[in-house]
């Protein structure tokens, strides 16, 4: 990577640097996320930590690429971390170097990264994978009646329960569209999962009755109607919630939702439907 020459000569070694030494200067750095920061407390792997990039400056270090690393190495309690440390440099230099790092390194795209995900065995992507290919359908970046590239859709809509059941039942309405234009939209598989996890338990879910419904109105005019709804059509809602109210609408489904219960959708106490919670 080129960077811009600095206002002094500079050089850099790698080292161990106590996290007591470490500053964040606010001058240029961003706003530290904390959420961002448990995320990384969460799934914490000291495989990923890589090296913070740091500027020697009378005798502590700035951070200039890292600072989220080192909060949580913090909260984690860590007494130091690697680091490549550059001196000479002013903090013009620093602020352009963060710019720089910030810029060119370039985000791996959901469909890379699950790909990577399968070969690395992790949990959910190989029960999404499993869910996905017993609905009919593939994740891939391809365009085909089969083909999902919705990736972040599938991930949110199997956390809604975190068994996939509720996953599955949703890409089973999914098939009702088959074929069509925006027939796996994002959106659209969320949208779903929200439907079965307010509405699973309903009569016309129970009987079928919601798939005739469905057949009636094609995707690409529920995805209209629903982006009518949302701010960028003047709405407040968010795509995949506006998705949920046309698919009651359509499915002529009122009342309070009844939550779905994975353990009950099949059984004989999850087809009854309290009057009291909603209405057909």
């Amino acid at each position: 990577m080129r960077t811009q020459a600095s206002s002094t000569a500079s050089r850099k070694v790698r080292s161990a640097v106590p996290l007591a030494e470490l500053v964040v200067d606010p001058a240029y750095q961003r706003e530290l996320d904390e959420r961002r920061v448990s995320r990384i407390v969460d799934g914490f792997d000291p495989a990923l930590l890589g090296t913070l990039e740091v500027s020697a400056r009378n005798g502590k270090c700035a951070v200039f690429d890292g600072q989220h690393r080192l909060a949580a190495l913090k909260r984690l309690r860590h007494d130091n971390v690697a680091c490549v440390v550059h001196s000479g440099l002013s903090v013009a230099d620093e602020a352009r170097l963060f710019v720089q790092l910030q810029t060119e390194r370039k985000a791996l795209p959901p469909l890379d990264r699950w790909r990577a995900r399968l070969v690395a065995g992790e949990e959910q992507a190989s029960a999404i994978d499993r869910i996905v290919k017993a609905a009919g359908y593939e994740v891939t970046g391809s365009t085909g009646a089969s083909a999902i590239g919705a990736v972040t859709a599938l991930d949110r809509t199997f956390k809604l329960d975190k068994t996939g059941e509720l996953l599955a039942q949703a890409l089973d309405l999914l098939t009702v569209w088959k074929g069509e234009p925006k027939a796996t939209d994002g959106a659209l598989i969320q949208g779903l999962g929200l439907f079965v996890s307010d509405h699973g338990r309903h009569p016309k879910v129970q009987s079928g009755d919601v798939i005739a419904a469905f057949e009636e109105v094609p995707a690409r005019m529920i995805l209209r109607r629903a982006i009518a709804q949302t701010t960028n059509g003047g709405g407040s809602a968010t795509r995949p919630v506006a998705v949920l109210r046309e698919l009651r609408r359509t499915a002529g489904v009122r009342g309070r939702p009844q939550k779905w219960k994975p353990a009950a959708l099949h059984s004989e106490k999850g087809r009854e439907y309290d009057e009291g919670n909603g209405q057909v």
